[in-house]
């Protein structure tokens, strides 16, 4: 998949192409014009240079074919000596290539795409897509492919170009690079592209743990698209099962079926949980009014209770008498204890014990 190429355009076809493609023979016959025999028609151009990278846009600079029996080097192609940039050309992965030819060729059998072309520019030139789709109704659609990470200014640079040209942007990676968070937080959409087996993948993010910040139970299922930081599964489908829309890749009914009974499962976790929690702390309150009847002391007054017509409490307030109770005193300061207080033995100053309040029968 990292194996790195320079890539040809064969200008009697208009196809771009690499070294296998086809044997080094018809490669030669079409590349450089060797001066020992006169072969080569010169047909065979970098793609690069003519496409401006690194020379003037539209330069033809014919390739030679580098291949030898045994050799350590893999097949491929070459500028002549002294014809190309002094800094030569980013050489494109594989995978990259393959899978650019490979999308195009599966947008153009959509029935809502009106087009779709490998290395187009922009209608401002700042940008070239690896994919160009046009929808029927005009809208466009650039699929990216990226072999492999960057920072995240490169990300939101291009990104920020697509929208300033009015097209959305998909980005397709390869299996082993995770999905570039500052795309997932933009709202860009990432899949996964495998060349070898025309599949392509969703990611998708694994539930949340339900004691994080989020609300809600939407995230405590697996969901799409992924949250910046989630760990994710790959949902693998055949590529001829997916399809696009203008807003992007559309994922499949299987899929969409699948999430949306798993999101039903966690809401009825979740309502369960709930009402477990509801009634654990029913439980604990019925717990505490006991024990707080059991440590009143005699005489005292129970609380008013409702009104036995089932109409709530009584809107009609009713006089109560407070009995009257012995003094009580601090237990270090000695000093007279309020109604409150007095049931603890302490001022709260004083540094009194919530752990047991005094029985009544201590209060001296």
């Amino acid at each position: 998949m990292r194996a790195t190429t320079v890539l040809g355009l064969d200008l009697s076809t208009g196809e771009e192409v690499h070294i296998d493609s086809a044997n080094a023979d018809t490669w030669r016959a079409k590349g450089h014009r060797r001066r020992s025999d006169g072969r080569g028609n010169e047909t065979l151009v970098c793609l690069y240079c003519h496409h401006g990278d690194g020379v003037p846009a539209g330069t033809l600079v014919p390739l030679v074919v580098r291949s030898r029996l045994g050799g350590k080097r893999r097949p491929h192609f070459a500028h002549p000596p002294g014809h190309g940039p002094a800094r030569g050309h980013a050489a494109e992965t594989i995978w990259h290539f393959e899978g650019k030819h490979l999308l195009a060729r599966w947008a153009r059998t959509l029935p809502c795409v009106q087009s779709a072309s490998t290395e187009s520019p922009t209608p401002d030139s700042k940008r070239r897509s690896d994919v160009a789709v046009v929808f029927a109704g005009g809208a466009r659609l650039a699929l990216e492919l990226q072999s492999r990470p960057v920072v995240d200014t490169d990300w939101i640079n291009r990104h920020r170009d697509y929208q300033a040209a009015g097209i959305t942007d998909v980005w397709l990676l390869p299996e082993g690079v995770g999905p570039p968070g500052v795309l997932l937080a933009e709202g860009v959409q990432t899949a996964y592209l495998d060349t070898s087996g025309s599949r392509i993948g969703f990611p998708v993010a694994r539930p949340h743990d339900q004691a994080g910040t989020r609300s809600g139970t939407g995230h405590f299922a697996r969901h799409a698209p992924p949250c910046p930081g989630d760990p994710i599964d790959i949902e693998w489908f055949p590529l001829a099962e997916a399809d696009l829309q203008p807003s992007g890749l559309r994922l499949p009914e299987q899929l969409t079926s699948l999430l949306a009974a798993e999101h039903q499962q966690a809401q009825a976790r979740a309502a369960a949980i709930q009402q477990h929690t509801r009634g654990i702390r029913q439980q604990q309150n019925n717990w505490r009014r006991r024990k707080n009847r059991e440590a009143q002391p005699d005489g005292f007054p129970e609380a008013p209770t409702p009104a036995a017509s089932g109409a709530g409490p009584s809107r009609r307030s009713t006089a109560v008498t407070r009995p009257e109770l012995p003094p009580a005193y601090c237990d270090l300061c000695e000093e007279e204890l309020g109604i409150y207080w007095r049931y603890f033995g302490r001022h709260q100053q004083c540094g009194m014990d919530r752990r047991r309040p005094v029985r009544p029968d201590e209060v001296r």
